[in-house]
């Protein structure tokens, strides 16, 4: 068993002037055992030291973490059982592949048989045992890469610490280092902590998804749920590529019902359903927030029967082509938004076209909170 517990966890430095940083603000998360859980946020939100504080390598200034129940704030790192996994490669330039694998238990001074049999192990399952008699220089960064997890997965710990690992990679390395990780992760059946910037990286392999913004836990949930669920603005604003479209305008009442009006735009309103209507009964005459994702934005043609209520017309900016898809950068007002079309698209820049807003998708949040409107 692997289960990580981290309750109220803070950390704080001191700046430069003696004042205090928080780091990592209360943060309470489960990790469950032989979970991928990915934690995912901007430069400086504090996931890479809440890695750093569950692997010992950062001082807690408050709380507490625990694996399967024995709180490890004071534990050693070497004691704590985890094995870390850092964005530069970290290898000893002077050994082959097979010592940097073996060195760490070598030090914990494993019979000889056991090491090699360990090493060979990893070897077979990271597809590096032809490459275990070359030193660092004479290995791809894949490969290096590949030593790097082996190094870990040799000592057979508790828990992975995975910290921004594929970041130094290129982008066709990277997609393949990402099976290679799915793949260990099915084989070793362990509990992994993975640290990314990257969204598409967070989404593509966490079981779960924990979103941070400046120390503080935003969502943590199915990658799925993250996406289609956000529980902020910030949330539904990071996670997605393309990034997810911002509206500004405000719930107004007319002999029709409720409707939405563009900021920028005002005679240009959606009206909204029975469903929406409900939700948006408290913000008659206030400032919200809608959002909406390029895929849920559509060219409206007659034959598609589409809700004329949903539609805005709006002029083409750019088509820019993704090969498998289209996206289109058009402008509504002063503000630009994109549409996620299918790959045979004519449009041109300076062209107007109707566009259809699939509003059971779209997302409503308060513009003063910037959480969601439920």
């Amino acid at each position: 068993m692997a289960r990580v517990v981290i309750e109220n966890l803070g950390k704080t430095f001191k700046g430069p002037k003696g004042e205090a940083i928080s780091a990592v603000n209360n943060l309470n998360l489960t990790v469950e055992d032989r979970e991928f859980l990915v934690l995912v946020g901007p430069s400086g939100c504090g996931k890479t030291t809440t890695l750093r504080l569950i692997a010992g390598l950062d001082e807690i200034s408050t709380g507490n973490i625990s694996i399967d129940g024995r709180v490890i704030n004071t534990v050693p790192p070497k004691d704590r059982d985890l094995a870390m996994v850092f964005q530069t490669f970290a290898l000893y330039p002077h050994m082959t592949a097979y010592e940097n694998m073996a060195f760490g238990l070598q030090v914990r001074k494993l019979p000889k048989k056991e090491i090699g049999q360990r090493v060979r192990e990893a070897a077979e399952m990271l597809d590096i045992k032809d490459c275990l008699n070359r030193l660092p220089e004479a290995l791809s960064g894949g490969q290096r890469q590949r030593v790097a997890l082996g190094r870990a997965i040799v000592r057979k710990p508790k828990v992975f610490l995975f910290d921004e690992p594929l970041s130094n990679l290129d982008a066709p390395m990277r997609l393949q280092m990402r099976k290679e990780l799915h793949k260990l992760h099915t084989q070793l059946g362990s509990t992994m902590i993975f640290v990314t910037h990257d969204q598409s990286e967070a989404m593509a392999l966490g079981d779960r998804i924990a979103v941070m913004k400046q120390g503080v836990l935003q969502q943590v949930d199915q990658p799925a749920t993250i996406y289609n669920q956000p529980a902020n603005l910030f949330v539904a604003n990071f996670i997605g590529s393309p990034a997810i479209n911002i509206f500004q305008g405000r719930i107004l009442r007319d002999a029709q019902g409720l409707s939405f009006q563009f900021d920028t735009a005002q005679d240009i309103t959606l009206n909204l359903d029975r469903a929406l209507e409900d939700r948006l009964q408290t913000r008659i005459g206030k400032e919200v927030i809608l959002a909406i994702r390029p895929e849920h934005i559509s060219y409206a043609t007659p034959a598609s029967g589409a809700n004329t209520n949903w539609i805005v017309s709006a002029t083409i900016e750019l088509a820019e082509s993704m090969g498998a898809e289209t996206y289109l950068y058009a402008k509504l007002g002063a503000t630009s938004f994109t549409v996620r079309t299918a790959a045979a698209s004519s449009a041109s820049p300076g062209q107007s076209a109707n566009f259809l807003f699939d509003l059971h998708h779209a997302h409503f949040f308060d513009p003063n909170t910037g959480m969601v409107i439920l």
